[in-house]
């Protein structure tokens, strides 16, 4: 008897708290990556415990991220997961409210698969026009002003407090 995996749930997530933003991809500094835990200092400064960031993916700069994240204390908002299989990607998208992609303007993007992967779970998008998503996947994205983590942080924060439009991104 083999052991059964069950299917992520993948339904229409509903705004809850802690809200959980998902960070998948390769953790370079030009990814962004170092923003999140700026983003993730605002917010939990303003709201305590009302957000936590999933990081998923592994890269040059994960050793760096880990050290950072440790130094900032940021042990309980921030989770690093590294590579995950896909299945246990798809778990952690399934546990998400929002996919962050806070590309930096010193990469050059192509349409990033996090984005792609995240409307099909049925979760909105935070990013910049760095990321050439917004034409493609208008009406699922909130636009952020690149390499502005203040920007990220007040986005999320008005997502967290708009029950309605965090419904129309995900419909």
């Amino acid at each position: 008897a083999g052991t059964t995996v069950s299917a992520p749930d993948m339904s229409r997530p509903v705004l809850a708290s802690p809200m959980r933003i998902v960070f998948a991809g390769r953790v370079e500094a030009n990814k962004g990556v170092f923003d999140i835990l700026t983003i993730c200092e605002r917010l939990s400064a303003r709201r305590p415990g009302r957000f936590v960031f999933d990081i998923c993916g592994t890269g040059s700069a994960f050793d760096a991220l880990a050290a950072q994240v440790a130094a900032r204390r940021l042990n309980g908002p921030v989770t690093l997961h590294g590579d995950l299989l896909r299945p246990q990607l798809l778990q952690v998208y399934g546990q998400s409210h929002l996919v962050i992609v806070p590309t930096r303007s010193d990469f050059s993007e192509g349409l990033p698969k996090a984005c792609a992967e995240a409307v099909i779970a049925g979760r909105p998008v935070l990013t910049s026009r760095l990321s050439n998503a917004l034409d493609v996947l208008r009406g699922a994205l909130i636009e952020a002003r690149e390499d502005d983590p203040a920007d990220y942080a007040a986005k999320i924060e008005a997502l967290a407090d708009d029950p309605m439009r965090y419904a129309e991104l995900v419909r």
